[in-house]
């Protein structure tokens, strides 16, 4: 199991990777990695990112997409996963089960197996939500 400490910031044009040491501290800004991303991203752009895959899912216009990194840069070349009939606010990828959790504009939770292809509502009435992969 990794137990590495990374944070990984969203920036409107890269994706800047953070690793701390074993009591949360930065390690010298060398040993940060910056990675840029094909598109422009605002703050209330749904997105989740694969660490273990360097694949990147944004969600623009309905439709989930998925970009992946080559040689530090994310490449132009996007690949349409999912067509949703509704609006996404927030979304997260489970590395470890390739999910997908998505809470959309109704109020509603939802996750999407990316191994089977499936999607399934998992709760109403859900305001915000946080992903802690050592609980799921």
């Amino acid at each position: 199991m990794d137990y590495d400490i990374r944070l990984y910031i969203f920036f409107e044009d890269q994706i800047t990777a953070c690793q701390l040491d074993d009591k949360g501290h930065y390690l010298p800004a060398s040993s940060f990695k910056n990675y840029s991303i094909p598109i422009k991203i605002t703050q209330n752009t749904a997105r989740a990112y694969d660490m273990n895959g360097r694949s990147i899912y944004l969600f623009e216009n309905d439709v989930i997409f998925r970009y992946i990194e080559q040689g530090g840069k994310f490449t132009l070349n996007k690949t349409s996963l999912y067509t949703l009939g509704f609006e996404i606010v927030a979304m997260k990828y489970y590395y470890w089960n390739s999910l997908i959790l998505l809470l959309d504009t109704n109020s509603r939770l939802f996750v999407i197996s990316m191994m089977d292809n499936y999607i399934k509502l998992l709760h109403s009435n859900v305001t915000t939500f946080q992903f802690h992969s050592e609980t799921l």
